[in-house]
């Protein structure tokens, strides 16, 4: 199975939560055929797993694909897989290759707070850390999808979450402007959400725009409206 692909040989593993200061140290290949609980992301971070605690409709936990189709609904990503707890659920977003760097693991945390903050179902102290003790899908109630995502793809959900304003400071903008400079091509970036209208207009004006000629740049204005409006 796939959790033997992505943890190290030997794992921490416990059979409870009063175990988990214990430190019991196992071969993966046997801890995730009998552990309750897995220390996950101990050198390199590939499972990105979400806490849902005080769930009292127990009829909810007859369909637990539920948490999936919500979450690909928001974020437009898919999750690996769910489990239910004693009192909640826990799911995981599972990346096809596991990442170490700084930078990767600041974008992971970003995106886990962007899910935090979108979502007020994820409890935030079960779900907010890369790293720790989570419940082994192997030993629950769970199920499965065999789906995982690529680090670029959470990278876009993150790009998209941004305003006008901060995404004409990245990178990829500013190439992206480079570009349309020289090259005369009229086109948009940003997202033009609710109370945002103003900062996309001016900035894809500026963005368009080679000319100082008011005829020009109203003609730009006027496109921008009328994509709006056809929203």
């Amino acid at each position: 199975n796939y959790l033997l692909t992505i943890f190290p040989k030997n794992c921490l593993y416990a059979f409870s939560k009063q175990d988990l200061k214990l430190k019991r140290t196992d071969k993966t290949v046997n801890a995730i055929k009998k552990a309750k609980f897995l220390y996950y992301n101990t050198k390199v971070t590939s499972e990105l797993i979400f806490d849902i605690d005080n769930i009292r409709n127990t009829t909810l936990f007859n369909d637990l694909d539920w948490i999936g189709r919500i979450f690909f609904e928001k974020f437009n990503l898919p999750v690996n897989w769910i489990l239910q707890t004693d009192n909640g659920i826990q799911f995981c977003v599972s990346l096809n290759y596991p990442v170490r760097t700084k930078k990767q693991l600041k974008l992971l945390k970003d995106f886990k707070q962007l899910v935090i903050d979108n979502w007020e179902l994820i409890d935030k102290a079960g779900s907010k850390r890369l790293k720790g003790w989570w419940r082994n899908p192997f030993t629950h109630n769970s199920i499965f999808y065999n789906t995982r995502v690529t680090f670029n793809e959470i990278k876009e959900v993150l790009f998209k979450s941004l305003d006008v304003k901060k995404q004409f400071k990245t990178k990829i903008r500013k190439e992206q402007i480079k570009t349309a400079a020289a090259t005369h091509i009229y086109f948009t970036v940003g997202k033009p959400v609710i109370g945002n209208r103003n900062n996309f207009i001016w900035y894809n004006t500026m963005l368009s725009t080679n000319s100082t000629n008011y005829s020009d740049i109203m003609q730009i204005i006027r496109k921008l409206n009328k994509k709006l409006r056809s929203l």
